[in-house]
């Protein structure tokens, strides 16, 4: 029994001709004939009266109609959904991403995709860079969103974005009066840090700067999540380098000012497992902005 089979069978039934239901089907009438007798075969009984003048269901006719409609219906939605899948309009799409990108890029990425492809579903995983590299390799996700640049050769990227750092400052530090600062401005300040366990290049970036200024940064504190290092600059305990859209995290006690340093950037790219060309990959990739 085959699918072919069921929609002569079909046919057949709706028409009570065989002359009618070969027209429908576009077929010779005794092509038809042997296929409805092979079904028959096929399921151990007859499905058709027949007579020179009549064609008429049997009752294991009349039970099988109603499954062989639902079984063709069902073999229709699946070429459908083969078919979206293949042209990337449908199925899911599993996005690795960093706590940053949570705050303006992962957003505005995640609404163009929908709007662009709403039968397309996402999964969303938040990890750092260094944990997004072996889910790539393992195929956890499908793409991952983190720093650049990546130091690996099976790792394809895209530039999405580079994003200017702003200094977080309790809201009665003496800075705050100036609308935007200058690294070398900190030199007295404690910083407050992503945690080791977080693997953010920051403070080493950031080192690696001061240094050429004649200091190094004093941490007087490691926290591992943004809001929670908003929280502490809030409290007094010292000032954060922070992505210019973590602004979007609004306490009391807190204030945003511009660094204005030249060469520190926070360069966010889409990454994927180098070759892989999956359609849902490609629609992602399809609504970045060229850079």
């Amino acid at each position: 029994m085959d699918l072919r089979e069921l929609r002569y069978f079909v046919t057949l039934a709706e028409e009570l001709s065989f002359t009618r239901a070969a027209a429908t089907l576009g077929i010779a009438q005794p092509s038809l004939s042997h296929q409805i007798k092979k079904l028959e075969t096929d399921l151990g009984t007859p499905l058709f009266h027949r007579s020179q003048r009549t064609v008429a269901l049997t009752a294991a006719g009349r039970s099988v109609l109603a499954e062989a409609r639902t079984l063709l219906e069902q073999a229709d939605v699946t070429r459908e959904v083969a078919r979206l899948v293949a042209a990337g309009e449908f199925g899911e799409l599993r996005i690795g991403f960093l706590e940053a990108a949570a705050f303006a890029l992962l957003p505005q990425l995640i609404s163009a995709f929908r709007q662009a492809y709403p039968k397309i579903a996402i999964r969303l995983f938040e990890l750092t860079t260094i944990e997004q590299l072996p889910a790539l390799r393992e195929r956890a996700i499908d793409v991952g969103i983190f720093r650049a640049p990546i130091p690996a050769d099976d790792i394809e990227t895209m530039p999405i974005l580079r994003e200017p750092v702003a200094v977080a400052l309790p809201s009665t530090h003496p800075l705050t009066k100036r609308a935007s600062i200058r690294l070398d401005a900190l030199r007295d300040e404690g910083f407050i840090f992503h945690s080791d366990s977080r693997t953010t290049r920051l403070l080493d970036e950031v080192t690696a700067l001061t240094r050429q200024l004649g200091y190094v940064p004093r941490v007087v504190q490691e926290a591992g999540e943004f809001h929670t290092i908003c929280s502490l600059v809030a409290g007094g305990l010292g000032i954060a380098l922070v992505p210019s859209s973590a602004q979007a995290i609004r306490m009391h006690g807190i204030a945003y000012r511009k660094l204005t340093h030249p060469g520190l950037t926070i360069d966010y790219c889409l990454g994927w497992l180098r070759g892989s060309r999956g359609p849902t990959l490609k629609a992602f990739q399809s609504i970045i902005p060229a850079t």
